[in-house]
């Protein structure tokens, strides 16, 4: 009898594994095909800082794939959807944001324009939307953040929504339409300033759904003292300088190590999605000795 259960329970579990996408979760920023593509996109405007990616349609049905690259500023502002891709079964196509920027016209370049530590970037984020139909999740992406002339390179998934992604929200929605953000008012992230050299910094990269949010940050170091912020009002792109906003009293100087809780306060109940990364680089005395890392965030629905 033990024997039978067993196997009907080896059965059932099968079957659930190799259904279509019956383990991944709509509202959960989890590794699955998608069906559309969101990542944020920041490059240097006279510089050698870049995003870069990678999509692959992974599955052979439905024969050719097209997708239409749409641009939005920091504001969430549409720019742009001139771009198109197209992928073969298999296919893997690619592309960079200097280069995207390069087809934009001179007003979208502007709009995209943000000033971290005097540096000029270009700032914004890209939704690869799929134009076969909904549900067609075949997507999966790699996400790069290249600065190779000073040697520091890291990658990072992009968003892959499942169902469809709302192009507003960028939320999952389910096959009855159903609204299922990838939810969150309480965010971690780590931070790790090892000197003031121009090219060591760490940037708190945050991706809502929502243009109208607040943030407090709390600082924390390694042996539990906590410093906070003001209200700092958010964009649905936000590329944050940790050091920057930072509030005095927490160190004396450097190395500067501990996390950052982030409190998100919407203003309503829609709770939209949240999206988090924290890149952080560190620029030695010499090139052997540098580096540079992504991780995204983790998150926690505290009243969402």
């Amino acid at each position: 009898m033990k024997k039978v259960l067993v196997i009907a329970l080896l059965i059932a579990g099968s079957l659930v594994f190799f259904h279509g996408n019956a383990l991944a979760v709509l509202g959960a920023a989890d590794n699955v095909p998608g069906h559309d593509v969101v990542f944020p996109i920041i490059c240097e405007k006279n510089g050698s800082l870049n995003t870069t990616w990678a999509i692959a349609n992974v599955f052979s049905s439905g024969g050719t794939a097209n997708a239409t690259v749409r641009v939005y500023s920091a504001t969430s502002s549409f720019l742009d959807s001139s771009n198109t891709m197209s992928w073969t079964p298999f296919d893997v196509e690619s592309g960079d944001c200097q280069t995207l920027v390069a087809t934009l016209s001179a007003a979208d370049r502007t709009a995209l324009e943000k000033t971290i530590n005097s540096v000029v970037y270009y700032v914004g984020y890209v939704f690869i939307e799929n134009n076969v139909s909904k549900y067609d999740e075949r997507f999966i992406s790699w996400v790069y953040v290249l600065d190779l002339v000073k040697g520091f390179a890291s990658g990072f998934k992009g968003f892959q929504a499942e169902g469809w992604a709302g192009t507003s929200t960028l939320s999952e929605y389910s096959p009855s339409d159903v609204k299922n953000a990838i939810k969150g008012d309480r965010l971690w992230g780590r931070f790790i300033l090892m000197n003031n050299n121009a090219d060591t910094f760490n940037w708190l990269m945050l991706l809502l759904g929502d243009s109208n949010a607040t943030a407090q940050l709390y600082y924390r170091d390694e042996n539990e003292n906590t410093v906070v912020t003001g209200n700092i009002a958010l964009q649905e792109m936000n590329v944050l300088n940790v050091e920057d906003n930072m509030p005095g009293g927490l160190f004396s100087g450097y190395p500067k190590y501990g996390y950052i809780l982030i409190t998100i306060d919407e203003g309503d109940s829609s709770y939209d999605t949240v999206l988090g990364w924290m890149y952080q680089r560190y620029k030695a005395t010499t090139i052997e000795g540098s580096w540079d890392a992504i991780h995204e965030i983790d998150r926690h629905c505290f009243v969402c």
